[in-house]
């Protein structure tokens, strides 16, 4: 870095030469101007929401699924109980012997 002539006796605190500024301007410009970075962040966002969305997905389908079973369950147990109080019209059934 050559020194200002007109600044040759100065200490350099606080000061930055010309080429410095046009060095740091540039640096600056380009960060306001470079997109790439943006690209990079905005797909991981995307791929977290991605997620997010099918672990949502899964989970709900899951407690659905579970929800059934238990449905099923409950209505098979109904079934089976009510099928021990059928007879014929004339016989006696379990639960009529049972209670006599």
């Amino acid at each position: 870095m050559a020194a200002d002539p007109e600044n040759a006796g100065r200490k350099m605190v606080g000061y930055m030469d010309k080429p410095a500024r046009e060095r740091w301007n540039r640096l600056l410009q380009s960060f306001r101007t470079d997109m790439a970075g943006v690209t990079l962040a905005i797909m991981t966002l995307g791929a977290v929401l991605t997620l997010s969305a099918a672990a949502i997905a899964v989970d709900v389908g899951l407690m659905l699924n579970a929800r059934a079973e238990a449905q099923r369950t409950a209505d098979l147990s109904a079934l089976a109980g009510a099928s021990s109080l059928i007879t014929l019209p004339n016989e006696a059934g379990p639960a009529q012997t049972r209670a006599i």
